[in-house]
């Protein structure tokens, strides 16, 4: 596992260069680490759309493990637990609210760039990765806003 320069305190290795390495040494895989979503943008800009939205997911959860006080957990963990100390109004069922809101970016995660796509290659459009990206923009600042006013 390998962090680059997008996770600015434990690396200075840019993509290029783990991919060029990679290449070199026969590797067809590279698995990055990094904790935010600079990587998802640069990927959105590269037009891989894929590891655009993976990466956006992986933001919105390293924001879900600070929030959280935790290096552990997947989406639907830590999700469960953030439900919990939200803030909402009565009219909004917490147990909904995580399902249909806060599960929404790794939802498409799970079914466009990761687990559930398989082996089947699946076309991602440029708009469903800007979702993606927005996604994971608008649901950091909601979670980090609404605990701060506390």
């Amino acid at each position: 596992f390998n962090h680059s320069y997008f996770s600015l305190l434990m690396s200075s290795i840019k993509i290029d260069d783990i991919i060029n390495f990679a290449k070199a040494n026969n590797q067809t895989h590279v698995c990055l680490t990094d904790t935010n979503l600079y990587g998802a943008i640069e990927f959105y800009n590269k037009e891989d759309y894929s590891e655009s939205i993976t990466n956006a997911n992986k933001g919105y959860e390293s924001v879900m493990k600070v929030i959280m006080g935790t290096n552990d957990g997947n989406a639907d963990d830590l999700t469960n637990n953030i439900k919990n100390k939200l803030e909402l109004p009565s009219a909004i069922n917490k147990n909904g609210f995580k399902d249909r809101i806060l599960m929404s970016l790794p939802y498409l995660r799970n079914e466009l760039s990761s687990h559930g796509a398989g082996s089947e290659k699946i076309t991602i459009s440029k708009s469903l990765a800007n979702l993606a990206l927005n996604l994971a923009a608008s649901l950091c600042t909601f979670v980090i806003e609404d605990l701060q006013h506390r």
